[in-house]
């Protein structure tokens, strides 16, 4: 859908680096220093102190803590799939002036 392609379009964007920062708070909250799997050219937008594994993602990126066992997934592709539902509803009253039933 147009939406879903612009959501993965969102790394080419200048908000792409605001969108990683605010992510990045997020998850130095929750893991001190988070094992993350990330984009090579997303892997600058991290704090320097995380250890990085490049990996084959869309955009944003995956964390897990010290030992492995917690993962917070905020991969493009998984926000976009968490919040779909409620991005459509959005779009649908914004736009169409429905309300989804």
């Amino acid at each position: 859908s147009k939406v879903e392609n612009a959501f993965l379009e969102l790394p080419k964007k200048k908000q792409y680096r605001e969108f990683m920062k605010r992510l990045g708070e997020q998850t130095g909250k929750e893991f001190k220093n988070p094992t993350v799997l990330v984009r090579k050219q997303d892997a600058a937008l991290l704090p320097k102190h995380w250890k990085k594994k490049l990996a084959s993602i869309k955009g944003g990126f995956v964390a897990q803590n010290e030992s492995g066992d917690i993962e917070l997934d905020y991969r493009l592709e998984s926000v976009l799939e968490r919040e779909k539902e409620n991005v459509l509803a959005l779009i649908q009253k914004t736009i169409l002036g429905e309300e989804k039933k």
